[in-house]
């Protein structure tokens, strides 16, 4: 339900070529990148332009040795992260992050480090978010836990939109799901920030909360697919 505050990739619309070899697997590729910069980026949300494809670029590699696996990506882009700035503006960004998946038993947990600069199209202005999650299989393909801990830390610029008073602060998010049937759960889940307020957006959709200081939500979801 929480979305993340770390820019975490997880709608994307591209091309790439990938390879495996060894333990290795690599690829590198464009994503569509349908924003263009507003005529005043401090007021007005940025444009959608449906013939802006390929915009983007990004390249990854990961590695996997007994069951674990190290990542590393790079991506140059306008958009297709969740929340790479407050003000999403069309102006282009760098992102470089590094993230372990970690499988001890039941337990998975993934500790993640993400280093953007020019955000939201500020020349120098960089930003940090560090993040550890863990899920644990508590009845086998019954009873999941998950627990989630992030903090964001932004590097202040002169006059920019993004400056820590808006971005930075930490977020903690816990949830159980029960699945009574294969395509049926039912969830529970906890949020939390603490700090300046980290920023952003909860929720799947643009009409969702904003996630600010001292803010908690409690969520009783019904989930069916189909």
């Amino acid at each position: 339900m929480t979305r993340y505050a770390a820019p975490v990739t997880l709608n994307v619309e591209g091309i790439e070529l990938n390879g495996q070899w060894a333990g290795w697997r690599y690829a590198a590729g464009v994503a569509n990148d349908e924003r263009e910069p507003p005529s005043d980026p401090t007021t007005t949300p940025a444009m959608v332009n449906l013939n802006n494809r390929a915009q983007g670029f990004y390249t990854w590699a990961t590695y996997t040795f007994a069951d674990q696996t190290i990542g590393l990506r790079y991506i140059n882009t306008k958009a297709n992260s969740d929340n790479p700035s407050p003000i999403i503006d069309g102006r282009t960004r760098q992102q470089l992050e590094t993230n372990l998946n970690l499988n001890v038993g039941a337990l998975n947990i993934v500790p993640a480090f993400y280093y953007q600069w020019d955000i939201g199209g500020v020349f120098k202005q960089s930003r940090r978010n560090y993040l550890v999650e863990a899920t644990l299989e508590a009845v086998p393909e019954k009873l999941f836990l998950v627990g989630r801990f992030e903090m964001q830390d932004t590097a202040f610029v002169t006059g920019s939109p993004n400056n820590p008073t808006q971005a930075n602060g930490t977020l903690f998010v816990g949830s159980a799901s029960y699945y009574v049937w294969p395509n049926v759960r039912v969830m529970a889940e906890y949020a939390k920030t603490t700090g300046e307020g980290v920023g952003v957006n909860i929720g799947e959709d643009s009409l969702s909360r904003a996630l600010n200081n001292n803010v908690q939500e409690i969520f009783l979801v019904l989930h069916v697919g189909f």
